[in-house]
């Protein structure tokens, strides 16, 4: 029952044609977006044990080896308060820790300089910005990602499954990606916005379920291959942090302000 959720996203994908779709219909990207970097920086002067802080990043990276498909589902987080204005991505992905690579999808938790939120989910392949998709997102929705490829190749062919569990849209993109597959990540971001690593949007707390990644041609979760613990500490002040694993290390929440 562990993989019973990748199967049936994989069995999404594969079932699929090659266009995007949401709720059973054609989707069109929105027409603007935002940059958002994710490249991951880790500030080793701070590491100690399995843990390293970042500017920018909080959360678990298996590190090293071979990462083909990564799984996550959480709740979209509602944003509040100060700072306003203030950006939070909740994702997963394959690449970035170790390398200049990382395909990614999630979702956008934001709050203007007036106080008023906004959500919406989006998919990444670096180096360009993240792409906005056309699905209505809101906070307390249950979101599921799945990331996958076949093959070891360079410029393979991935799979980008985004499904809102709550409402029951969908979203599916295939793209043509050189990867390293060297890591795959469950994370919560300050996102570059500008240029610039902006401040971390008062989420509260956002739980990673069904963590669940393809390692070195097997399908385990956060503990199968050497893994990290990544704080974050912004340029803005803000910070946030993730809790131990648990749930066979298929779950995790991170805090805001921990």
């Amino acid at each position: 029952m562990r993989a019973a959720l990748f199967r049936l996203a994989m069995a999404a994908l594969l079932a699929s044609s090659v266009v995007e779709l949401v709720a059973g219909g054609v989707s069109t990207a929105a027409s603007t977006a935002t940059p958002i970097g994710a490249r991951f920086h880790p500030l080793f002067p701070h590491l100690h044990g399995h843990t390293v802080t970042s500017a920018n990043w909080s959360g678990y990276a298996i590190t090293s080896a071979t990462s083909t498909g990564v799984e996550g589902t959480w709740v979209v987080p509602a944003v509040s308060g100060q700072p306003a204005p203030g950006y939070s991505s909740s994702w997963v992905g394959i690449g970035g820790y170790n390398s200049n690579d990382l395909i990614q999808a999630g979702t956008e938790q934001d709050i203007n300089g007036n106080g008023q939120p906004s959500y919406y989910a989006w998919w990444e392949i670096l180096p360009a910005p993240e792409t906005p998709i056309s699905m209505t997102i809101h906070p307390g929705d249950s979101m599921l990602v799945v990331i996958h490829t076949k093959h070891l190749d360079q410029n393979s062919t991935w799979r980008i499954f985004i499904k809102d569990q709550t409402t029951g849209a969908t979203f599916v993109k295939t793209v043509t990606y050189n990867s390293s597959f060297s890591s795959a990540e469950w994370i919560e971001e300050a996102p570059t916005v500008n240029g610039q690593i902006a401040p971390l949007a008062d989420f509260g707390t956002v739980t990673f379920n069904n963590c669940q990644v393809f390692y070195n041609g097997s399908l385990g979760n956060i503990s199968s291959g050497p893994n990290t613990a990544i704080d974050l500490q912004d340029p803005n002040g803000q910070v946030a942090a993730p809790g131990p694993l648990s749930n066979n290390s298929e779950t995790f929440s991170d805090t805001w302000g921990a």
